[in-house]
């Protein structure tokens, strides 16, 4: 017999927030096929489904101690880590806003889970854009296949 966990006034926790509890890294491979408005769901759903009591869940406001004081945001995807994989100079997705489009289009501006990840993908001062490396960049290129 199998026995949902149950939260402390006896209702069902949902298995997805389960699934979540640990979650840290999350791939998404063929990206070029995965359209805006998908990722933007994936996103909704990690960050509802992840746990308040997560560390990584949040930005966090610290005291000069570096003690945490509150949360400041909702990380994007929860704060799990996010990786990317792909060729943008394939095909797009089907019916969906490519991530490769132009992020100021009105279909874009028009969906706001689509709006948000373009965001992240091509709005360098936003602050839910994707964090750059210590050189600046914020995309690693492979040119040499090993």
């Amino acid at each position: 017999m199998n026995i949902s966990p149950k939260t402390a006034e006896g209702q069902d926790i949902p298995s997805m927030n389960t699934k979540c509890g640990d979650l840290r890294f999350v791939f998404v491979d063929e990206i070029e096929a995965t359209g805006a408005d998908i990722l933007g769901e994936l996103d909704n759903h990690v960050r509802h489904h992840m746990s308040n009591q997560s560390r990584f869940k949040f930005d966090w406001i610290t005291d000069e101690m570096g003690r945490h004081l509150k949360a400041a945001a909702s990380r994007s995807f929860g704060g799990a880590n996010v990786i990317f994989l792909g060729d943008f100079w394939q095909l797009s997705p089907t019916g969906q806003i490519a991530i490769m489009s132009d992020p100021y289009a009105l279909k874009v501006q028009g969906s706001a889970k689509a709006n948000d990840i373009m965001r992240m993908f091509w709005r360098p001062k936003h602050e839910s854009s994707l964090r750059a490396w210590p050189d600046g960049k914020r995309v690693l290129h492979l040119t040499r296949n090993e």
